[in-house]
């Protein structure tokens, strides 16, 4: 790899944000590319992991009745509400020979997360890897899991990530909470947690009173993730051809749950 792909998108419906990352995970690794996609929701979506059955896991007439659009991810884990505005949402594509592929999911994860708590930190937002202690039973809310890449603030999870590896390479979606609402969570996703118990384990960086602008915020976890790379950060955009096989797959309805 000799540099990381950037492109800052726009809010853009839940069908094709998971179309765009997974058209490109088909697509740049074969040209030895690494990209780093990072874009918001509108309308706002509710994602759910690869393996979840969408009746069993979110209210589907109350999502509906609210505008919400229920759509599957590649990569695995559990629910996420993706508001719009309310949080930045990254993709992160290696291909094959990148370290962070030849890692196991577990080393990688980590590796990622630590370059988002990098940012944080560089912003002067003490985020840390520990201090989560999640639930013990299964649970429909991801953030509320605990797993190889949470970050903490001031005790709550403000950011989870899953990942998804083919033979083409690594799809790392991660979420970093800006605003967080646990009553829209417990309503929208079917969950044994009451409101009390989310609110005190998951929180939005702004909500725990941490000012932060969203220029800036991109602009750390670019320079981060490039550090993680080891390569410089370009500024990018789709080809025509990953826009027009982005469009199909939607059509298709490849991420509807």
């Amino acid at each position: 790899m000799k540099r990381l792909s950037v492109i800052i998108d726009g809010p853009r419906h839940p069908y094709v944000n998971m179309a765009l990352d997974y058209t490109l995970l088909r697509t740049r690794p074969r040209k030895g590319d690494a990209i780093l996609r990072i874009y918001q929701w509108l309308p706002s979506g509710i994602s759910i992991g690869r393996r979840q059955a969408a009746g069993e896991t979110v209210n589907l007439g109350e999502a509906e009745g609210l505008g919400y659009i229920v759509v599957r991810r590649p990569t695995g884990g559990a629910a996420l509400i993706h508001e719009t505005f309310n949080e930045i949402t990254y993709s992160l594509i290696v291909p094959p020979s990148s370290n962070l592929y030849q890692a196991s999911v577990e080393e990688s994860s980590s590796m990622i997360s630590g370059a988002v708590i990098e940012a944080l930190l560089s912003l002067n937002i003490p985020a840390s890897p520990h201090g989560f202690t999640g639930v013990s039973r299964e649970e429909n809310i991801c953030l509320l899991r605990k797993g190889f890449a949470d970050i903490v603030l001031d005790g709550k999870k403000v950011s989870g990530s899953a990942q998804y590896r083919s033979k083409d390479g690594l799809l790392q979606h991660g979420s970093i909470m800006l605003h967080f609402n646990p009553n829209t969570w417990t309503r929208l996703i079917k969950s044994k947690a009451t409101v009390d118990e989310v609110s005190s384990l998951v929180g939005g960086i702004c909500d725990l009173g941490y000012s932060v602008s969203i220029n800036d915020l991109l602009e750390s976890i670019i320079t981060s993730f490039s550090n993680l790379m080891g390569i410089p950060a370009v500024p990018s955009t789709y080809e025509p051809v990953e826009i027009e096989e982005s469009l199909l797959l939607v059509e298709r309805g490849l991420f509807k749950p």
